[in-house]
């Protein structure tokens, strides 16, 4: 009986095997044409199947095969006893021995069976090497921090690292090497955790930082084409291909303008598959190493006397102090370093002052041909990503050898994408490059080349606004710059935006309406990444500028209205609401030709700011009135209608019809648009007023939350309070906890931290005060607790007072004389009466539960 079942568990097993490889290969299906070829240092060519885990799948079917016979096998020895008294005397006449002999060899058979079942019961793997960095240096305390990232617990909360640092600190080469590390078998290498990553397969993509669709490149780095176009079919790809209980993606280069939404993304791709852990590199300055972010420190001389070691050189102390003192440390230079030190005759470094001298130097080494070095470097000024080595050919005309001794001059590299040879420079010697060379005719062969190419291309496209004295046609020019944002490429007038920081637009210096309409472009570009705070100091940027900006009083001009509303909007964003609210009083007042649509924009964020303000919601109100009365489009109509609901719930209005206004908004909405999912919030709200159910409320909010993880709409953060908000009242109003305290306080962690970020201090407020009520059930009866969180109210008062945010004001004192455990003031209660705060009025005087309300 014993070895009938061991028999039954390894025919299990087998059949595990065969499911599983079968998923596997569904899984990997697309790799099975894709080839590539890898350059050796003695330029030997070495093919590899792209997606090194399809490189035994011949051996993974014949595993199969062979353990289909082993399945047969294991599971007619089962049955064998039964079988024995039919078979076992024939088999005897025939064989001419004993039924003991029979007995002994199904014995020997089933149990080799049994031990290969369990022995090769998965399929052999061989991940992807990464890393082809023969001179990396082990960076052993950075690699041991992501292994303990992995050995922490799975949850939503510490399933993210962030890897952060400027240009050319090495991120690149350390997380490759730690995706290796990951997939290794090698038990005796050093830095390798074992017992941990044998748990995990690795996957590492390199994105596109002008890309806007962060799905789109995660796919075309999986399988080499766009079908993974959800969360959804990611998840479920990654699950497929590893055949390891757990995963990890590594999702690198990505620019700061692209970070909310490789977070948004990584959240969307945990919520699918919770066996998942990520990695994600942005390229930022001024990075702090937290809990969960590492920052790769620059080059020491204990790393340098690493790089000497397997450069096989012996370095004196002054040449390393002097590679230090050159280099500042950053890997790159470093490495152009050593290599310019076994040039012939070798470079003295104690003749030269910084690294730009290091860049003549390599260009003199390849003399005539430094054409190509040229053109690199100028394309990497109009196009982040690799450039194919075939284009670069024809543009420098340039040979298979004169390519190669860029690459020996350490100015470049060659990597092989899906069967496409790729050429590309660190972005610091590229722009030490630049400084050699004339930038201008370089950038002129680029543009000419690339427009025969496609006229729409945007390296044509980013070369030709660089040229000086580049005749153009304004006209032209504006609807370039308008096709460009109607297509939502954002992030390239992001980058575009960086380089008129450094003056290099020259081709919109000409003309000033041209140069406005790119800079309300590129502000709005930001606005559209949730980066508030940067386009902010934009803004401050530009109104210390030669170049002036429209004038408020004139806004004939529907460019200039254009400019002004913005500008309006980001001191309404920047929560100077006193300030924009002056602005739209000049702009109502000076300018008698407004336009009702106009008109109507300017009254509604004036509404907008009142709100805010919470002591003149009486007229905010009116305000609205208005413009749901008025014959405007359906959006502003939208606005006014949930403007209004989202008052008359906080002042607990009883003859408002709020049944009849989210009728009219239902009627008018677009349900796939941000007005509907403002809208949400407050139908949220309405639904717990009206049937005292806080978990109905979460549904609403869950059901927008659903529609919103993909987007990069500012309101997701607004939902995330709202989620966490309801999750609380929900607990406060059960007898027992329904919802995990860590749960909620995530979610007001996702709120606080954009809210921070873009400085958003009413949001934050509202954050802040929602964690303490979350923990006070918990932490309530300790006075340590209750002092340190008075401490933070007081701040977030003189916050909120200096911010003139009254609802916000109350709130704090509100909560803290909760924490207190001190009675309400009659003047405190009558000022929320007089004010109209009866939601808090409500909470003081009959213990109903205090919802937390960004208006």
């Amino acid at each position: 009986v014993a070895m009938s079942f061991f028999y039954g568990l390894g025919s299990l097993c087998n059949l595990k095997f065969l499911l599983s490889t079968k998923q596997y290969e569904k899984g990997v299906e697309n790799f099975e044409n894709v080839w590539y070829t890898v350059k050796t240092e003695d330029n030997r060519k070495l093919s590899y199947r792209y997606g090194g885990l399809m490189r035994h799948l011949l051996r993974n079917r014949i595993l199969v095969s062979v353990f289909c016979v082993l399945t047969f096998l294991s599971i007619f020895l089962v049955v064998s006893p039964a079988l024995k008294e039919i078979f076992a005397p024939s088999c005897v006449r025939w064989m001419g021995t004993e039924n003991w002999l029979v007995d002994i060899g199904m014995w020997l058979a089933s149990a080799v069976s049994c031990i290969m079942s369990f022995k090769l019961r998965r399929p052999i793997l061989k991940p992807e090497t990464y890393c082809r960095d023969e001179y990396f240096v082990d960076r052993i305390s950075e690699r041991k921090t992501l292994f303990a990232f992995l050995k922490s617990d799975v949850s939503i909360d510490n399933a993210v690292f962030y890897v952060k640092g400027e240009k050319c600190r090495g991120k690149t080469a350390l997380l490759q090497k730690f995706a290796d590390d990951v997939n290794s078998a090698d038990k005796k290498s050093e830095i390798l955790d074992h017992k941990i990553a044998k748990k995990f397969s690795a996957f590492y993509i390199c994105i596109h930082q002008t890309r806007e669709d962060l799905i789109e490149d995660i796919s075309m780095g999986l399988i080499g084409n766009r079908d993974l176009n959800t969360c959804e079919k990611i998840s479920s790809y990654i699950y497929k291909a590893s055949l390891r209980p757990k995963a990890l993606l590594i999702i690198d280069n990505i620019c700061k303008e692209q970070s909310r939404q490789a977070i948004e993304t990584a959240n969307g791709l945990l919520y699918q598959n919770p066996n998942l852990k990520i990695i994600l590199s942005i390229t930022e300055q001024g990075a702090a190493d937290t809990p969960y972010t590492l920052t790769p420190p620059l080059f020491g001389e204990m790393h340098i006397s690493e790089l000497a070691r397997i450069y096989n050189k012996t370095l004196s102390n002054q040449t390393e102090q002097e590679i230090i003192r050159i280099s500042k440390g950053i890997p790159s230079y470093v490495r152009m370093l050593f290599q310019s030190n076994t040039l012939d005759p070798p470079v003295v470094l104690s003749n030269i002052e910084d690294i730009q001298r290091i860049i003549e130097n390599q260009l003199e080494q390849i003399g005539n041909d430094n054409r190509v070095a040229a053109y690199l470097s100028c394309l990497k000024l109009c196009y982040d990503d690799a450039i194919p080595k075939k284009e670069l050919s024809e543009l420098a005309q340039a040979s298979e050898n004169q390519i190669e001794l860029v690459y020996d001059a350490a100015l470049a590299r060659e990597e092989i994408f899906y069967g496409k040879a790729l050429i590309s420079m660190d972005a610091l010697v590229a722009q030490c490059c630049r400084k050699t060379i004339p930038c201008s005719k370089y950038l002129r062969d680029i543009y000419d080349f690339y427009h025969r190419m496609d006229p729409h291309s945007e390296i044509a496209f980013c070369a030709q606004l660089m040229l000086p004295a580049y005749p153009i046609d304004v006209q032209i020019n504006m609807d370039t710059l308008n096709a460009m944002y109607q297509k939502r490429k954002y992030l390239l007038f992001a980058k575009l935006g960086d380089l008129d920081e450094h003056y290099q637009l020259e081709a919109l210096y000409g003309d000033i309406s041209l140069y406005n309409y790119f800079r309300y472009l590129y502000l709005n570009s930001l606005l559209h990444l949730g980066k508030y705070s940067l386009a902010f100091s934009v803004l401050h940027r530009y109104e210390n500028s030669t170049t002036p900006l429209p004038i408020l009083r004139d806004l004939r001009a529907s460019a200039n209205f254009e400019m002004n509303f913005l500008i309006i909007d980001l001191h309404h964003l920047s929560n100077q609401f006193e300030l924009a609210l002056g602005e739209i009083e000049v702009a109502l007042a000076s300018a008698s030709d407004l336009k009702t649509e106009q008109r109507n924009r300017l009254l509604y964020l004036k509404s907008h700011c009142l709100k805010h303000l919470g002591n003149q919601l009486d007229q905010a109100d009116d305000i609205l009135n208005t413009l749901e009365i008025a014959a405007s489009p359906n959006a502003m109509r939208v606005k006014a209608l949930y403007s209004r609901l989202a008052i008359h719930l906080f002042w607990e209005d009883k003859s408002f019809d709020y049944e009849n206004t989210i009728r009219r908004i239902e009627e008018i909405v677009d349900k796939e648009s941000p007005e509907w999912m403002h809208a949400l919030r407050h139908i949220a709200h309405y639904q717990w007023k009206r049937t005292g159910n806080a978990k109905e409320a979460l549904q609403v909010i869950q059901s927008g939350l659903n529609s919103l993880e993909m987007t990069r709409w500012r309101i997701i953060y607004d939902f995330y309070f709202e989620k966490a908000e309801w999750m609380r009242i929900e607990n406060d109003s059960s007898p027992v906890t329904i919802h995990n305290t860590s749960n909620i306080l995530s979610n007001y962690d996702r709120a606080l931290r954009f809210a921070e970020e873009n400085q958003d201090v009413n949001l934050a407020c509202c954050a802040r005060l929602g964690k303490m009520l979350s923990l006070y059930s918990k932490y309530g009866s300790s006075a340590t607790w209750c002092s340190a969180q008075q401490k933070i109210l007081d701040e977030e008062y003189i916050k909120m007072r200096k911010a003139e945010l009254e609802i916000n004001k109350a709130y704090v004192l509100c909560v803290k004389t909760t924490l207190m455990n001190q009675q309400y003031t009659p003047e405190f209660i009558r000022y929320c009466t007089v004010n109209r705060f009866n939601n808090l009025k409500e909470h003081m005087e009959n213990g109903c539960a205090l919802k937390l309300t960004v208006m």
